[in-house]
């Protein structure tokens, strides 16, 4: 082989990267020289490399000298009256050998004015002139091509900024839960993509001021990020050698591998993938920061820009009080030791493009010491608190110097954190956190969020950092009002609590520690001091810390028809307030957990707890009777029935208590026409039914879930028959309240996905009672369908199994944490009834690619499980690693 042959140069670009791990720039820059060396060596080896006019540019990442293993190798031969049969030889000599050893290689033959020509009608071809980069050929002749693009590019200069800038704008808008779940590192807001457009600005503003740089100025030293972008070339690298194609999504199954080549290791409080995970997003965030203040900076140098005063207008009425308008339609209250002085200040606050600047001149630059400092940070934060309006970089920038120096001054540190509090309990708590933190001041606030600002979860539940996290948490909160949010006819009273508010910003301080709960509310009783927030209240927010989860476990996880669940819930609430304050943070927390965890049926647990909880405040333990009362109440309400006869008083007889006491009246009539419907036809021998299977939808309106009754002859793994029906026909299920009559009827009630096909939804319901009866009459067997269902875990997931013999009086809880998968509640099931458990109620939920299993437990003798609780645990463990054979 030849030193320049396609099969060495391959090889040396493999052998570039493997020689530089950890080093991804530099091994693009490296993979770019080779490239070049293979381009120069072709090209001379052709019949008209020798000829005048005539180069050879690389464009794209390869003609910024940013190659990465995968990417595209976009190539431009300049030339006048280069005949076809030219062009074909040197495809055939340059481009063919590499095409075919499967690279991804883009070239065009064009002369200079079909290039100039195609950039006038095309911005992203423009673009791809700006990038342009001699390999080889004729230099005096690309020099000339040079000028005339320059002079190109200059004619265009500001519709060119205009589209850049128009790109950026637009590209902010698409930030989703999945650029946080699985990032695109080039497309997605702080990627490669953004990174390009600020190279495009800076070379734009050079060729426009005839090679001074006006963009680059010393307030550019504070959006250095160099080291960001040295990161995520070495995780482009490795994202293309692992997937061994051009591949910029990190995918979830990517992310651990992606984080051991680079060299992330585990600690007590994450492991390897969470702090790879929390330094990429800390990257993305740096380069999305650049280009809001490259991007602001170049508009603010096209001609024509309009910038608006903010009005200052003293209130004759209030004396020191004073207002701030935007626009004529949004005032703002102010409060000013020195309203001439305040006035004069606000002057140099503008309004451009929507965003908020300073203007600084003298009285901001010689005065700094004088303590207009604090003054100018309150006027534009209470102003962007107030009117949404963003604040731009530049402002941003003037901010952090104002932190740096400022940051000893005990009066400045003391004003702003009243600052803080104001804008935490103002309308807009999240966007003022995040533009709090860019500028320095949370790290001199609460030092303890600024440093977990990005702590990641990877846990296939988690979706956003910690920090992401808590600002939608506080917006939630903020914005539940009468039309939208959880209940607000019932948690408007507490939205605005400054507990609330408080709660909802630490709740995940904690965050790293082994009960994160308890570990976050002693960290905010230590910042409350800090704060001087009265004891009170501090022991109220730590209250709320402590328990933040505690709803959506009791909720999700118990059997909340149980007197003893609610009784011991609302003890820890200790009154209705407190009731109110949890279930809008549990609302929030859970809502800003991820678009995909929050649904109705979570919304309908949380609100019947809450109903609950609240009885018992009102009226006593849940109606202020004792069962015996409430079931001889349900009872004479099911005799009052027009429809009733001597046959149901036999049926109540062999109703269990917990049934009459769990069941509302009316789903117990249901009940009994539907058990003696089955009676009838079990006396008169009819084998054909074995089981009755009543179909409903769910509440109108809701969509997400449908009722199912089932009505057969009881029998060990009677769940498993269900659930393995069930999962043959794609239908997950939510919930199981089971119960077994005394004459040895199952009267079972679930709640289940909705039909993959709402079109065919009876069909499939047709289906599954056929699949039901078959396998009730073994003549199909579930095992055969579910172990051919194995998968390997998502990555992330956690597997956790708990037996709980305390929490409820009658049975033994397990609680079972798997990744999610089809056939997990037949397996289950199916392992529980073979170790002769009988189970009588279970949560099911799941949360994107984990799955959760509460089992209400008792043995065939119906008391709890003692003895060896650790060999069902150690069972169970066993039974759900079979259906993941990748992971064991």
């Amino acid at each position: 082989m030849t030193p320049h042959s396609p099969q060495t140069f391959l090889a040396h670009r493999s052998d570039s990267l493997l020689s530089l791990p950890g080093q991804g720039r530099s091994a693009a820059k490296q993979l770019t020289r080779i490239t070049d060396q293979y381009f120069i060596h072709s090209f001379a080896q052709t019949s008209i490399a020798q000829f005048k006019k005539i180069f050879v540019v690389a464009v794209g990442s390869y003609g910024r000298s940013e190659l990465c293993l995968k990417s595209d190798i976009d190539v431009v031969i300049i030339a006048n009256d280069l005949s076809e049969a030219d062009q074909a030889r040197i495809a055939s000599q340059i481009f063919h050998p590499l095409w075919d050893h499967g690279l991804d290689v883009g070239h065009a033959f064009r002369d200079i004015k079909d290039c100039l020509s195609l950039a006038n009608k095309d911005y992203t071809v423009m673009t791809s002139l700006l990038d342009s980069r001699f390999i080889c050929g004729d230099r005096e002749y690309f020099s000339h091509y040079l000028e005339q693009v320059n002079n190109c590019i200059e004619a265009s200069h500001q519709k060119l900024m205009e589209h850049l800038i128009a790109s950026r704008m637009h590209r902010s808008n698409i930030d989703t839960a999945d650029s946080y779940m699985e990032p695109d590192i080039k497309e997605d807001p702080g990627g490669f993509r953004d990174y390009n457009i600020i190279g495009w600005l800076k070379k734009l503003s050079k060729i426009r001021h005839a090679g001074s740089t006006s963009l680059e100025s010393s307030d550019s030293t504070a959006f250095n990020i160099t080291p960001a972008m040295d990161f995520l070339f070495d995780v482009r690298n490795v994202l293309h050698s692992l997937s061994k194609r051009k591949n910029n999504r990190l995918h979830l199954d990517l992310q651990p591998e992606v984080a051991a080549i680079l060299g992330y290791k585990g600690s007590s409080r994450s492991s390897g993938t969470e702090i790879f995970l929390g330094h990429l997003f800390d990257c993305l965030s740096q380069v999305r920061q650049a280009l809001h203040f490259y991007s602001e900076k170049a508009q603010l140098s096209l001609p024509n820009q309009c910038v608006q005063a903010i009005q200052f207008i003293p209130e004759r009425s209030t004396g020191n009080q004073c207002m701030v308008q935007v626009t004529s339609s949004v005032e703002v209250n102010r409060n000013w030791e020195d309203p001439e002085t305040s006035n004069e200040l606000s002057q140099q606050v503008k309004l451009f493009n929507d965003k908020l600047y300073f203007e600084q001149n003298d009285l901001i630059v010689k005065q700094r010491d004088s303590g207009l400092d604090l003054k100018l940070v309150k006027l534009i934060f209470e102003t962007m608190s107030t009117t949404g309006v963003e604040i731009s970089t530049h402002a941003l920038l003037f901010m952090k110097q104002i932190a740096r120096s400022s940051c000893r001054h005990d009066d400045f540190l003391a004003g702003l954190r009243s600052l803080f509090l104001y804008l935490l309990f103002g309308p807009r708590p999240g966007q003022c956190l995040k533009a709090m933190r860019q500028c320095g001041f949370l790290e001199l606030l609460v030092p303890e969020l600024e440093e977990k600002w990005y702590f990641v979860q990877f846990d296939g539940v988690h979706t956003y950092p910690l920090g992401e996290h808590t600002m939608h948490c506080l917006d939630l909160i903020a914005g539940n009002n009468s039309n939208s949010g959880f209940m607000p006819e019932h948690l408007n009273l507490c939205k605005d609590d400054h507990e609330l508010r408080l709660a909802a910003l630490l709740h995940d301080i904690g965050k790293g520690a082994r009960d994160h709960s308890q570990a976050g509310a002693d960290m905010a009783l230590r910042i409350m001091v800090r704060f001087d927030i009265d004891q009170l209240t501090a022991d109220i927010v730590a209250c709320l810390i402590k328990n933040h989860l505690l709803m959506a476990k009791t909720a999700l996880k118990r059997d909340i028809d149980e007197e003893d669940v609610v009784a011991e819930f609302a003890r820890k609430m200790g009154n209705q307030e407190r009731l109110r304050q949890l279930t809008m943070l549990s609302y929030a927390d859970s809502k800003a957990t991820g678009p995909r965890v929050w649904n109705s049926w979570q919304q309908n647990l949380l609100r019947k707890l809450y109903f609950k909880a609240q009885r018992m405040f009102s009226r006593t333990i849940l109606a202020g009777h004792h069962a015996g009362h409430r079931m001889a109440v349900a009872r004479d309400r099911i005799r009052s029935h027009p429809d009733y006869s001597q046959s149901w008083e036999k049926l109540m007889d062999s109703m269990p208590s917990r049934y009459l006491l769990k069941v509302p009246v009316k789903e117990v009539i249901k009940h009994t026409r539907l058990v003696e419907r089955f009676q009838k036809f079990e006396n008169e021998q009819d084998k054909a039914l074995n089981v009755i299977l009543l179909t409903e939808k769910g509440p109108i309106g809701d969509s997400q879930y449908w009722n199912l009754i089932l009505i057969s002859k009881n029998q060990t793994g009677l769940l498993s028959k269900v659930a393995g029906c069930l999962s043959m026909n794609q239908i997950e299920i939510y919930s199981a309240g089971l119960f077994t009559w005394d004459n040895g009827i199952a009267v079972d009630m679930f709640k289940v996905s909705p039909p993959r096909d709402p079109l065919y939804a009876r069909q499939t319901w047709q289906e599954v009672r056929r699949d039901l009866s078959d396998l009730m009459s073994s003549r199909k067997n579930a095992a055969d369908f579910c172990m051919r269902a194995s998968k390997s875990a998502p990555a992330g997931s956690r597997f956790r199994i708990n037996l709980d013999n305390e929490s409820s009086d009658f049975y033994s809880i397990v609680e079972i944490i798997t990744p999610r998968h089809p056939c997990l509640t037949w397996q289950l099931s199916q392992c529980l009834a073979n170790l002769n458990l009988d189970i009588c109620f279970s949560v099911i939920s799941t949360h994107m690619d984990q799955a959760s299993h509460v089992f209400y437990l008792r043995t065939d003798r119906g008391e709890k499980l003692f003895g060896n609780t650790r060999e069902v645990v150690k069972m169970v463990h066993a039974a759900v690693r079979e259906l993941f054979p990748a992971n064991k």
